[in-house]
C-alpha cells in the first residue's frame, strides 16, 4: 500500500477587496455588482474543499487519512498512525461571475488557480510544488457549485501530473536521530497527596517528546524512583516504572 496522505487547509492568497468578477444581466451582460475578495475566513468552504480534494485522492487510489468516515465502518478501525505526505493548497488567483439572462439562462462561471504543496514528514520538507487553473459551469445564479467544481478540475490536473506521481512514490529518507539529553529536576516526595497543578508544575521539566517509525507523543519521563534526578541519553520509548535505554 502507498505511503498514507493526509488533507492540510486549503486557504486563500488573493488580497481582501480585489475585484474578482461581477454578476451580469441581460443580452449584453451589464456588470450589475462587482464580486470581491473576501477578508473573513469560512470554516465551511474550507472543510467542504477538504472532504471534496480527499474523495478525489480516494478515488485515483492514494492511502488517504480522511477526516471524516467514508463508510459507516471506517470508525471501528483504530488508525492513528500519522500520513507521511500533506498536500495543502494555496488559492492564488480567483475569477467569479455570474449571469441571468432571459435568452441565456442562469449560470455560474468561476476558475481558480490553486498552488499545490506536498510535503514529506520523513524529510520534513515540501517535495513537491505548482499552480494549476481550474474552471467550470454550474446552473444558476452565484451557485457555490462552480468554485468546488473549478477546485476539483484542479486537483484532477494535479493528480495526472507525472512529477507530482513520482513525489508520491519516492522512497522515505533514513531519519537519523540524534540522542538528546535531559537534565530532569527530582520530585519531592510528600506524605501529603499533591494536587493536579503542584504535580503539572513541579513536572514540566521532565516533560519529554517520543517518535518512532508508527507515531509520534509526548509524556513523562519516569524511572523506578519516580521522576530522575540525574541526566541521562535516553532513546526509545518509556512506561510508567521505568525507563528502558536502547
Amino acid at each position: 500500500m502507498s505511503a498514507k496522505i493526509e488533507i492540510a487547509r486549503i486557504r486563500s492568497s488573493v488580497l481582501p477587496g480585489v475585484i474578482i468578477g461581477g454578476h451580469h444581466e441581460g443580452w449584453l451582460n451589464i456588470v450589475q455588482q462587482r464580486y470581491t475578495a473576501s477578508s473573513e475566513r469560512d470554516d465551511r468552504f474550507e472543510e467542504s474543499a477538504r472532504y471534496l480534494i480527499e474523495d478525489e485522492l480516494a478515488q485515483a487510489g492514494l492511502n488517504v487519512a480522511r477526516s471524516q468516515p467514508s463508510s459507516v465502518f471506517e470508525e471501528a478501525v483504530d488508525d492513528t498512525e500519522p500520513g507521511r505526505f500533506l498536500i495543502g493548497g494555496t488559492m492564488t488567483k480567483a475569477r467569479l461571475n455570474s449571469y441571468q439572462s432571459w435568452f441565456k439562462g442562469d449560470r455560474t462561471q468561476d476558475e481558480r488557480t490553486i498552488r499545490w504543496e506536498l510535503f514529506d514528514r520523513h524529510q520534513a520538507k515540501v517535495i513537491y510544488r505548482r499552480e494549476i487553473s481550474g474552471s467550470a459551469e454550474a446552473e444558476g445564479v452565484d451557485n457555490p457549485a462552480a468554485t468546488y467544481e473549478a477546485i476539483r478540475a484542479s486537483i484532477r490536473q494535479l493528480l495526472a501530473e507525472p512529477n507530482f506521481s513520482a513525489a508520491l512514490d519516492s522512497p522515505p529518507g533514513v531519519e537519523t536521530v540524534s540522542p538528546a539529553r535531559y537534565e530532569v529536576a527530582a520530585l519531592a516526595v510528600s506524605d501529603q497527596p499533591l494536587s493536579i497543578a503542584q504535580l503539572t508544575g513541579r513536572s514540566v521539566s521532565s516533560i519529554v517528546r517520543i517518535r518512532t517509525a508508527s507515531g509520534r507523543g509526548s509524556g513523562f519521563l519516569i524511572d523506578i524512583f519516580g521522576i530522575s534526578d540525574y541526566e541521562s541519553s535516553c532513546r526509545g520509548f518509556c512506561v510508567y516504572g521505568e525507563c528502558r535505554f536502547v
